[in-house]
């Protein structure tokens, strides 16, 4: 299992630099379609990428490229993270 802590931790700071917040899926429930999911909200809390439904539904390396990063995942799952050109 991959240890996303410190890759979850740039994408929150990247959105909250583009004034948005990375939100987390809190359901257990590894058989939801949400769990493990995010998705990202803005300064009024209107969803802005996610699942309509739910708010969330996106893995952590596509709300990660929706903010300016890229995260590449070495073959033993070691996470390396990049920034775009236009990362602000």
């Amino acid at each position: 299992m991959v240890d996303n802590t410190g890759v979850e931790h740039v994408v929150r700071t990247a959105a909250h630099r583009q004034g948005l917040r990375l939100t987390k899926s809190k359901t257990q429930n590894d058989r939801a379609s949400d769990y493990g999911t995010y998705g990202l909200v803005d300064k009024n809390n209107v969803l802005v990428e996610g699942d309509p439904n739910t708010g969330y539904g996106l893995p952590l390396d596509v709300v990660a490229a929706k903010v300016g990063i890229e995260v590449v995942y070495s073959d033993d799952h070691i996470p390396s993270i990049h920034h775009s050109a236009d990362w602000r």
